[in-house]
């Protein structure tokens, strides 16, 4: 009983010595009796183990009994009846003089599933077919309505996506996502850059992050009281966007400790050496999602500034290009802000001239392309009117994040050895994952807004060819449920007795849903 915890092992010998009050085992006399798998054969093979142990008198010294699948059939027959003995105050199960027979009969008589009649007019054939479909119709139900709760999401979102510009204060949403997920690159950063992350990035600072984070919110408050700052209502001056920005960008770079003490406490970790390590789940979470969310706030902005804003004059790139920036000053900032403080992260020693001149004028170059890269996607919203926002809305979200990602490779490149090897490697994984985001949601966006007219164009100007590619793809699903459950597939410990066709459709058919 190696590897049982010992109060568990003390209270396992204290039910089996109950049962075995004539002669209870010690710790090491301890037996145990397994019965693999294996369907019918398996549980004749053990029912005739149990005939033969009860015959000479030694299946009551069977302590433990294992079973699993065919095994477990005749294993719960067993158990069944040792209960069953012992409630009726009839002889052990175990014992030579229990009666089986009749047991032994109603087994026989009510366990044809496990070799069932094949015929086409059995009832046994007609069962296991009826069982299949409904599992079958069961799972394809539930891919199907798995694929319709997802393509219903962008139909969701047309409006707000349509009404963004015009919800005022709610459009600090965005703002609030990107600052997230850039607080959130840093710290990882300088987890990733520094051999002894700075005091303020643990979770023992904690009280120093709730601090600064509360005379940050002051600062940010008082400054929009002062000034007047409300960049979603009126024009801003470029200068209090900058402030802002700063302010912004550094209480939520001062929020990181409380939040690695909160990572520390959910994890139950040494809280004095605990920091966020950014693994793959968490990026996703904490950075690329508000990443996504911020491209889809940004792309409605965009279109409806060149739709019904004070860009709707212009009509040419190099127009977007000279005058579009003073339109959002407070963007840009809050872009160059982050990227300043990503630079400074990124760095081996800040204290380096050299390592400090590039981490300062690279988010300059890098906000420049960012803005060039803009003025493109905005001449491109430009051709689609209120009545085409459909359109806008498949392309503009996942563009703004092909441009920021632009922008991230333009960062690493001026930054150049400054940073180093980790930066850079952890820098390409995060593009990958943007990437990937913006394509599902090229992909979902499309077959959500354009796949129902299709559907519909199909079958009223081709009804032939659609009719058949439905019957298709009902045919492939059959197939590929077949191959499935054949055994010359999925054995990759036995290649020689694959069939290569069987394989192949088993590996399509999931692939073929409407869906995809």
């Amino acid at each position: 009983m190696v590897g049982i915890p010992q109060g568990m092992k003390d209270q396992e010998l204290r039910a089996i010595r109950a049962t075995h009050r004539d002669d209870p085992p010690a710790e090491r006399e301890l037996v145990g009796l397994a019965f693999s798998g294996g369907g019918i054969r398996s549980a004749t093979f053990g029912l005739g183990v149990l005939q033969a142990l009860r015959e000479v008198d030694l299946l009551g010294r069977i302590h433990y009994l294992s079973t699993v699948s065919g095994g477990g059939y005749i294993g719960a027959w067993f158990s069944a009846n040792c209960r069953r003995a012992r409630q009726r105050g009839d002889w052990p199960w175990s014992s030579p003089k229990a009666d089986w027979d009749a047991s032994i009969r109603h087994l026989r008589r009510y366990s044809n599933y496990l070799s069932p009649d094949v015929g086409f007019f059995s009832a046994d054939t007609w069962s296991m077919f009826t069982v299949w479909l409904r599992n079958a119709m069961l799972v394809q139900w539930t891919v199907v309505m798995a694929v319709a709760c997802v393509l219903l999401v962008p139909r969701l979102l047309i409006p707000l996506f349509a009404h963004w510009y015009d919800y005022g204060d709610w459009r600090w949403i965005g703002v609030h996502c990107f600052v997230l997920a850039m607080i959130c690159v840093a710290g990882n950063q300088q987890w990733v850059s520094r051999d002894a992350p700075p005091w303020l990035m643990q979770a023992s600072s904690w009280r120093y992050g709730v601090g600064l984070s509360v005379l940050g919110l002051a600062s940010v408050f008082g400054f929009r009281a002062l000034v007047g700052f409300d960049p979603f209502h009126h024009p801003v001056d470029p200068g209090h966007a900058l402030i802002m920005a700063a302010l912004l960008v550094a209480t939520g770079y001062a929020t990181l400790p409380v939040g690695a003490r909160i990572y520390a406490l959910a994890r139950s970790t040494d809280v004095d050496r605990t920091q966020i390590n950014f693994r793959q789940s968490l990026v996703q979470v904490w950075i690329v999602f508000p990443l996504l969310l911020s491209g889809l706030f940004i792309g409605a902005v965009l279109w409806a500034e060149v739709n019904r804003g004070d860009l709707a004059r212009y009509a040419t790139y190099g127009e977007f290009l000279v005058h579009g920036w003073w339109r959002w000053p407070f963007p840009l900032s809050i872009v160059f802000c982050s990227l300043w403080l990503l630079s400074l992260c990124s760095v081996r020693r800040v204290r380096n001239v050299k390592a400090f001149l590039a981490a300062s004028l690279a988010p300059l170059i890098c906000v420049a392309v960012l803005h060039a890269l803009l003025s493109g996607i905005m001449l491109l919203l430009r051709s689609w009117r209120d009545g085409q926002v459909a359109h806008a809305f498949v392309v503009a979200p996942p563009l703004v994040l092909f441009a920021f990602s632009i922008t991230v490779v333009v960062l690493i490149g001026m930054m150049g050895r400054e940073s180093t090897e980790g930066v850079r490697e952890w820098w390409s994984r995060l593009g990958a994952w943007l990437l990937i985001y913006g394509a599902v949601w090229m992909i979902v966006a499309v077959a959500a807004v354009y796949g129902p007219a299709w559907v519909y164009y199909a079958f009223k100007f081709h009804p032939g060819k659609a009719l058949s590619s439905a019957m298709g793809w009902i045919g492939t699903i059959a197939a590929g449920l077949f191959a499935g459950h054949s055994d010359q597939t999925g054995r990759p410990d036995q290649p020689q007795q694959r069939n290569r066709l069987l394989q192949i459709a088993a590996q399509v058919a999931p692939c073929s849903s409407p869906g995809c």
